[in-house]
C-alpha cells in the first residue's frame, strides 16, 4: 500500500472514531484497529493523536477553502459566486457529517487540546471562510449588485444563517452517530433551498 494512501486511511479512520466516540475517548490503538494496521505503523506517520487531529484540520478543512477560493475566482457575478459558495459548503458538510461534529467538539471541549496549533488551524480556516464571503459581498457592492452595507455584518449574517440551517438538518444524524454509532451523511441543500435562503437574506420576510 502506498504511503500516501495509508496516511489517508489513518486520517479517515480517525475522523470516524473522533466523531463517534469523541476525541478524548479515542486511542491510537483504536485508530490502528479501524485502519487495519499496526499501532506502530500509525506512529510512523504521526507523532501523537493530536498531530493526527491537526493534519485532519489542515488537509480536510483549510485545503477545502483554498480550493473553493480558486473555483470561485473564475466566477465574475457576485450572486453566482455566493450561490456556488453555499452549494459547495453544503455538499462538503453533507458528505462528511463526522467532520462537522468533530469541529464542533473541538470548540466545545477546549480542555482536550493542549496545543494551540489545533485552534490556530481552525481559526485560520474560519477566517479564510469568512474572508471568501466578505470578498463576494464587497465585489457585489462595487458592481452595483448589492446595496451599500457593512460587508462584515452581511458575511456574518449569511454564514450564521447557513450554519444554523445545517445544524438543524444535522441533529438527526448526530443522534445516529453518537447514540447508535452509525455514520450517515445528510442530504446537501438543493438548489431550491439555496435560492430560498438567499431570497430571505436579500429581501427579508416582510410583506
Amino acid at each position: 500500500m502506498k504511503k500516501q494512501k495509508k496516511k489517508e486511511i489513518i486520517l479517515n479512520s480517525a475522523i470516524d472514531l473522533f466523531a463517534i466516540n469523541g476525541y478524548h475517548n479515542t486511542k491510537i490503538s483504536d485508530i490502528a484497529e479501524k485502519a487495519n494496521i499496526g499501532k506502530s505503523t500509525v506512529y510512523e506517520y504521526f507523532s501523537s493523536k493530536q498531530s493526527i487531529l491537526l493534519e485532519i484540520f489542515e488537509v480536510k478543512i483549510f485545503q477545502f477553502y483554498i480550493n473553493l477560493q480558486d473555483i470561485l475566482s473564475e466566477i465574475d457575478c457576485a450572486i453566482e459566486r455566493l450561490t456556488k459558495f453555499m452549494e459547495y459548503e453544503s455538499k462538503n458538510v453533507s458528505s462528511s457529517s463526522q467532520m462537522f461534529f468533530l469541529v464542533l467538539d473541538t470548540f466545545v471541549n477546549p480542555k482536550y487540546f493542549s496545543s494551540s496549533n489545533v485552534y490556530m488551524c481552525l481559526h485560520k480556516s474560519a477566517d479564510l471562510r469568512f474572508g471568501i464571503v466578505k470578498e463576494i459581498i464587497e465585489k457585489g457592492i462595487s458592481d452595483g449588485q448589492f446595496i451599500e452595507t457593512d460587508p462584515n455584518m452581511a458575511a456574518s449574517a449569511i454564514l450564521g444563517t447557513l450554519h444554523t440551517y445545517q445544524m438543524n438538518i444535522q441533529q438527526k444524524h448526530l443522534h445516529l452517530l453518537r447514540i447508535e454509532g452509525k455514520i450517515t451523511n445528510t442530504p446537501a441543500l438543493s438548489s431550491e433551498d439555496i435560492e430560498e435562503i438567499l431570497n430571505i437574506l436579500f429581501y427579508g420576510i416582510k410583506n
